[in-house]
């Protein structure tokens, strides 16, 4: 690659990049950490888990859309919510067996 090509493609990269803010990799791989754990606690987890997580997060307990939150996410545990899963039927124990029931044959 000769001088000229390397200066163009140092032009063509900022030209692309003019108005963007460089990606931080370290905070976006963080994020996407932060939403599976979420997501496995609930699914998963007790609501003492969940709200310690949520606090850690810095949300306060208080807040409207958190208590709006917490009663969507208990309505979806209960089984209640419209739409919404049957308690055990995704990754917990299913609504016919125990949840230290071993599987049974078919």
């Amino acid at each position: 690659m000769s001088r000229d090509d390397s200066e163009l493609d140092d032009v063509l990269r900022e030209e692309r990049s003019r108005g963007r803010r460089p990606v931080d990799m370290a905070t976006r791989r963080q994020r996407e950490e932060d939403k599976r754990a979420l997501r496995w606690l609930l699914e998963h987890g007790t609501e003492a888990e969940l709200r310690a997580a949520i606090r850690a997060l810095g949300y306060a307990d208080d807040s409207p859309t958190v208590q709006q939150a917490w009663e969507a996410w208990r309505r979806v545990r209960r089984g209640t919510a419209p739409g919404g899963l049957p308690r055990g039927t995704r990754g917990g124990a299913r609504p016919d067996r125990g949840a230290g029931a071993p599987p049974t044959d078919r």
